[in-house]
């Protein structure tokens, strides 16, 4: 033991000997990493006191790394060139496939799906009711009163906010196969940037038949889906159906009826039977749930809903759905009309006249000039020629409904005086146009559309769109004063860098102008205003260049009286006396309602144009005008005219248009807008725009207490704009429309 403790003692006495020397060599080892960091200092400081630096260019270690990455690129990028170059074009070109197509299917597998997929995940991470807290949502709040499911409900959508889904196309577009070629906002980024004119020769109709073009088939989406969201992003029904999931509905009680709103009224019911299934889904639903059900429709939806109304009460034998006179009396409940344009919207004037409108006149710079060069005028008129609904919503009532009555002016400004500079514009930059334009207009079309060109007698071909130029200081400042719908305005050699007008959009040949044909249809044609009537027999007359050949014109021709089932003001309301009718729009907004045109003095020798174009300089917010537009009262979209007069005036007055007396409640809504974080696209909680309204907190109250009967006697009138003053005055005016 005592051995083994003295090796012990020994051996820490070695081991604590070899840490202090362990302990030296470390501490001189410091010293002398210490000592050569103070010399390198010490010499650093003493060159850049000497103004010498041993190595200027020198980099970071990062800067280096960097350096050596973007040399990595740039030579994977010349290796890529190189391979693009001589095989993979070649490859492609083997295989029948072109680079375009190869563009397309790389955005359709690699970013159209999941962009999608990416809005829809932002979608459901936002709130979608009115505010975050789903306790603020009106339908939540009302289920707590109490307020349940009754009346099942039908929603009807309006114009253009329905996905339309392909069937059949042409080889650019096969690969949207059963997906929203319109509706689908990455099908329309990849359209835009790639082949724009096969996206629009898809959504175009057959101008002479108003259906399919060949091998070419569109069809509305289906379910609550169609229509709950445009464009992925921007909510339309959203809003209500989650709204009335609160108080108890569900698809069993309720459906979105979406249709092809491209379709005029009765092609819609020729190709796609939409009335005869709408008329089954109706009664389908009163015998499932023994109640009559409530339709609520928005925009041109309404104009469906009161054409539906006299087809289903009319025989089968006059082109009816044969359901007999109290069909609508057994079936509908009540009406709830949103945001309706009943007597049809001014807008479609100057969209199939010239591919124009406000929205698209106020698009100025870069983003103007590269719309029109990727979808100019030229095209957008095309397009919407075929569209029979927009032939639909033209304005209706003529000179008496569309005069002066509602146009913002002097009653609420000063008005204008012969020395101001606007009427300087307005008077002394004018000139005319000649009803046998409208002749010459349609003739070349109406042979391309049938697969031959347009000849004249010599066998020469003809540009001939008359335009009489004639004294341009023969205008009195009373005749300019006047409220015309379309005042044509000045005359220029030469665009303006705002103006945004493509090479083919405005056509005409001035060498032709000499030997008119045709007949003046009013002593306005030869004035430098047009009223709205001069402006629709135009467009009747031209067809939009197809003359009388363009189906979708038909709609607004005088024919038998099935073809007046669109027009409010001639056909009466059903016999329904228990059924209400619920009228709700928004008020308070500038809204487009008549319009200043110009000529471009140098044309292009191209018949199909128009040869006038939306003036947008006119451009005087003091006066109420917005690039190139008058305005009234309205929703943005709709005039008030169109969206009150029959609501709040004539169906409550007249026993010819409302013979089983209906009881008729008008609600507006004022426009109040305001930001919200959670929906920071859109007007507010209180917005009353078009679209907007279907989001409005009051509407959708009013809509909820309606389809639950829950305190629905709170639902009574309530006026806040001027239709009733107007309504007078169109009274008094003599009925020459």
């Amino acid at each position: 033991t005592a051995t083994t403790t003295a090796t012990t003692v020994t051996s820490g006495s070695d081991n604590g000997d070899d840490n202090d020397k362990n302990n030296k060599n470390n501490n001189n080892n410091n010293n002398d990493v210490n000592d050569n960091k103070n010399n390198n200092k010490k010499k650093k400081k003493k060159n850049t006191k000497q103004g010498q630096t041993l190595n200027p260019f020198r980099r970071d270690p990062f800067s280096e790394f960097i350096q050596s990455r973007l040399g990595m690129a740039f030579t994977i990028f010349i290796i890529a060139l190189l391979c693009d170059i001589f095989l993979a074009k070649p490859i492609l070109h083997q295989k029948g496939m072109t680079e375009i197509q190869l563009i397309h299917e790389i955005m359709q597998k690699t970013t159209g799906m999941n962009f999608e997929n990416t809005l829809r995940f932002i979608n459901a991470s936002i709130p979608i009711g009115t505010a975050p807290d789903p306790k603020l949502r009106p339908g939540y709040t009302l289920s707590q009163e109490g307020a349940t499911a009754k009346y099942p409900v039908v929603l009807i959508p309006g114009f253009i906010t329905s996905g339309l889904e392909l069937w059949q196309g042409e080889d650019c577009a096969k690969r949207h196969f059963r997906q929203r070629l319109w509706g689908s906002l990455p099908i329309f980024v990849q359209s835009f940037f790639t082949d724009m004119k096969c996206w629009s020769r898809h959504l175009a109709l057959d101008p002479l038949t108003g259906g399919d073009p060949k091998n070419i088939r569109l069809r509305s989406a289906q379910g609550f889906e169609a229509a709950d969201y445009f464009m992925s992003t921007y909510w339309v029904w959203d809003k209500i159906i989650e709204n009335l999931s609160d108080v108890g509905y569900d698809s069993s009680n309720m459906i979105m009826m979406s249709y092809d709103w491209r379709l005029s009224f009765a092609t819609l019911e020729r190709r796609d039977g939409y009335l005869t299934k709408l008329k089954a889904n109706i009664e389908a639903m009163v015998k499932t749930t023994g109640t009559k059900v409530v339709i609520a429709s928005h925009s041109m939806g309404s104009q469906i809903v009161l054409y539906f109304f006299k087809w289903v009460t009319t025989d089968e034998q006059d082109g009816g759905g044969g359901g007999g006179l109290d069909w609508v009396e057994k079936h509908c409940a009540k009406f709830v009309n949103i945001a309706g344009p009943l007597l049809g919207v001014p807008k479609a004037v100057p969209a199939l006249l010239s591919g124009e409108m406000k929205d698209t006149a106020a698009l100025l710079g870069p983003m103007g000039s590269m719309v029109e060069r990727v979808f100019g005028k030229k095209d957008r008129k095309e397009l919407w020629t075929t569209w029979g609904s927009l032939w639909e919503m033209l304005p209706k009532g003529g000179d008496t409904i569309w005069g002066p009555h509602d146009i913002i002016t002097a009653q609420y400004d000063p008005p204008l005086t012969e020395s101001s500079e606007l009427s300087e514009r307005l008077c002394h930059n004018v000139f005319s146009i000649k009803d046998g334009d409208a002749d010459e207009f349609c003739q070349e079309k109406v042979h391309h559309a049938h697969g031959a060109d347009a000849r004249s007698n010599d066998g020469s071909r003809s540009h001939k769109v008359g335009v009489d130029d004639t004294d341009t200081n023969s205008m009195n400042f009373q005749a300019c004063k006047k409220s015309s719908f379309i005042t044509f305005t000045q005359e220029t050699d030469s665009l303006g860098p705002d103006d945004n007008v493509s090479n083919d959009a405005i056509s005409s040949n001035d060498t032709n102008n000499a030997n008119l044909q045709g007949n003046t249809t009013s002593k306005a044609m030869l004035d430098r205003e047009w009223s709205i009537t001069d402006s629709i027999d135009f467009l009747r007359k031209s067809g939009g260049g197809y003359g009388n050949d363009l189906h979708a014109s038909k709609s607004i021709s005088p024919r038998p009286d099935s073809d007046t089932w669109n027009n409010p003001l001639v056909t009466p309301l059903p016999n329904a006396p228990s059924m209400k009718i619920y009228c709700f729009y928004g008020v308070g907004i500038e809204t487009e309602r008549a319009y200043f045109y110009r000529k471009l003095a140098r044309l292009e020798t191209n018949v199909e144009s128009f040869p006038y174009f939306l003036d947008g300089t006119m451009n005087d917010p003091e006066n109420h005008i917005h690039f190139g537009s008058k305005s009234s009262d309205g929703d943005v979209s709709v005039p008030l005219i169109s969206l009150g007069y029959l609501c709040a005036n004539k169906w409550k007055t007249s026993k010819q248009l409302n013979p089983s007396d209906i009881h008729v409640i008008t609600r507006e809504y004022k426009h109040r807008e305001e930001f919200q974080v959670n929906d920071p696209m859109r007007g507010g909680p209180y917005s009353s725009d078009h679209v907007d309204i279907l989001g409005n907190v009051d509407a959708m109250a009013d809509l909820i207490k309606v389809v639950t009967d829950h305190n629905v006697d709170e639902i009574q009138d309530n006026i806040v704009s001027d239709i009733e003053s107007i309504s007078k005055r169109i009274n008094n005016e003599p009925q020459s429309s």
